[in-house]
This record gives C-alpha cells, sequence and structure tokens, in this order.
C-alpha cells in the first residue's frame, strides 16, 4: 500500500504568518473502520514539538482535551489532499528540517494494526529497524522537550494542563504497544496475534487511567473535607476569642462582700432601756437615802 502524507505548515498564533518557509509532510493512517486516511496529533508532534492546535478554516481543534483523556482517543483529522494544514505552534523551530518527510511508526488499537502491516510489509526488515529506532529517538527527545516546555509555557497557555505521571505512563504504554506489533509482524506474527498483543496493553492503559480517575476523586474529597475542618477550625477560633474577652472583663476586686449589719428588733431596744432606767433609779434612790437619814422616800420598782 502506498503511503500518503498530509501537508502541513506551522503557523503563528497571532497573525498566523508562517513561521517556516517551507512545509513538512506527516504520514496519514489508514483507519480500518471508517475507510478513511487520518492524521493523528501524536505524528505531528514528532515533527513539530511545540504544535498547539488545528486551524480549520476559521474554527480551533486543540491537540488534547480532557474528553480525549477520557475516551481513551487519540485526536485525529481526516486527511485534506492538495490541502495544506495549518499547524499553530509556539516556536517556529521544529524537530525535522522543514519540507522533510516523516513517517509514523506503529499502530493505534486493532482497527490500525492491519494497516500498519500492509505498508510496513513491503519495506524491507532492515529498513523497519532503521525507522522504529529513529522514531524511537525522536520520541525520546520530543518527550524530554516537551517536559520542558510544558513547564516555560505552564503560565503563559491555560488551555492546556501540564500532564502528570499517570498521562504519561499511558503515552509511554502506547508506545510500547506499537514496538511489539511491529516486532510481531517482522516475525511474521498473524492478525490475530497482533490484536491479542494490542488488547492486553489496551487492558493495561485503562487500568492505569481508571486508577488516575479513581485518584482525582479521592483528591476532590479530600478538597472537600480539608475545607470543613478549616470551617470548623474558624468557628472554634471564634469562640476562643470570645472567651477571652469575657474572661478579661470580668471583675477584679478579690475582697470578700460585706456582711450585713445585725439589726435590733423592738423588743431588745425596749428592754435595753429598761435596764438603763432601773440602773437610773437606783442611783437616785440611794441619793434620797443619804439625803434623809438613811429613810427611804421614793422607791421605784421597774
Amino acid at each position: 500500500m502506498a503511503r500518503v502524507y498530509q501537508e502541513c505548515i506551522a503557523v503563528s498564533a497571532t497573525d498566523d504568518s508562517p513561521l517556516a518557509r517551507k512545509t513538512f509532510r506527516i504520514e496519514t493512517r489508514f483507519d480500518s473502520v471508517t475507510g478513511d486516511r487520518v492524521v493523528l496529533w501524536r505524528d505531528i508532534l514528532r515533527v513539530c514539538e511545540h504544535a498547539k492546535y488545528i486551524m480549520d478554516g476559521s474554527a480551533v481543534i486543540p491537540f488534547m482535551t480532557d474528553s480525549s483523556l477520557e475516551d481513551r482517543t487519540p485526536l485525529r483529522f481526516k486527511h485534506r489532499p492538495d490541502t495544506t494544514v495549518r499547524i499553530v505552534a509556539k516556536k517556529p523551530n521544529l524537530t525535522n528540517s522543514a519540507g522533510q518527510e516523516t513517517s509514523s511508526a506503529g499502530t493505534n488499537g486493532p482497527k490500525e494494526a492491519n494497516a500498519g502491516q500492509a505498508e510496513t510489509t513491503s519495506t524491507s526488515g532492515k529498513g523497519q529497524d532503521q525507522q522504529a529506532s529513529a522514531d524511537d529517538s525522536g520520541d525520546s527527545n520530543n518527550s524530554d522537550n516537551s517536559d520542558s516546555d510544558s513547564d516555560s509555557d505552564s503560565d503563559s497557555d491555560s488551555g492546556n494542563s501540564k500532564p502528570d505521571i499517570r498521562t504519561l505512563l499511558c503515552f509511554l504504554m502506547e508506545l510500547r504497544r506499537e514496538l511489539r506489533a511491529l516486532d510481531a509482524m517482522e516475525s511474521g506474527a498473524t492478525p490475530q496475534e497482533i490484536d491479542e498483543i494490542d488488547s492486553e496493553y489496551q487492558k493495561r492503559i485503562n487500568e492505569l487511567q481508571g486508577n488516575q480517575q479513581g485518584l482525582f476523586r479521592l483528591q476532590k474529597k479530600a478538597k472537600r473535607i480539608q475545607k470543613a475542618w478549616r470551617d470548623e477550625l474558624k468557628l472554634l477560633r471564634q469562640k476562643r476569642e470570645q472567651l477571652q474577652k469575657l474572661y478579661k472583663n470580668r471583675p477584679q476586686s478579690n475582697q470578700k462582700p460585706k456582711e450585713p449589719e445585725k439589726t435590733e428588733d423592738d423588743g431588745s431596744q425596749l428592754e435595753r432601756k429598761l435596764a438603763q432606767l432601773q440602773k437610773t433609779v437606783d442611783q437616785l434612790n440611794k441619793k434620797v437615802e443619804e439625803m434623809e437619814g438613811g429613810k427611804k422616800v421614793l422607791v421605784v420598782n421597774l
């Protein structure tokens, strides 16, 4: 099967001006389900490592979105013969020189394995080894460069989030699956055996992505619990401040309260006055006795 390439050119995101003088070509893949020739985003990234999205007329097609990660389907677009696709990129430099062809080694799932086998059987085993080694070296260089670029462009490009370790692991698993499929083709494996290899690696990728979604759910739950704890801690601090204010404003005198004065009732007051009056009468009787020569003139007994 003859190889078909898609003509592309890197343009600026600000004024849509070309960033390179020449165009570059991307090898298309055959989709056995739809029967169309398609271009995958990762094949474009192998050549234009700073690419961000595709300009389809006035519409923008991002390379990687959350929906494509959840569906586990790599972004692609249909081959457009006699058309130069505009690739909006951050920087003008390309992995390969402008105008140079690039080949997409490997397959993407069971539906592309047969097409990959048909294309690779027409070439020699030596050429396949050289192509696979060149793609592997290009992939390792591009992954290193893309990691450094994601750190530098994270502030300026808010639409593309920085990939985590599980996303990178899934991408590496896909590369390993493609290499295993190529080795199986070279050794003369049947399409059924290649499909078994693809299904085995796809199962591992699905497990990684399932664990990733579970991790996201746990992180959201932990954030909610942490927020509830912070709110409760804030309320406790407010109550503590209120208690401290009440403690500072308490009465400072340590004196004992005065005992109420004892008041005499009317009976006790009358008895005291009668006692004083009796004492006065006794004194008067004594004086009268002295004056009258011992005769009592006035005797009063109270």
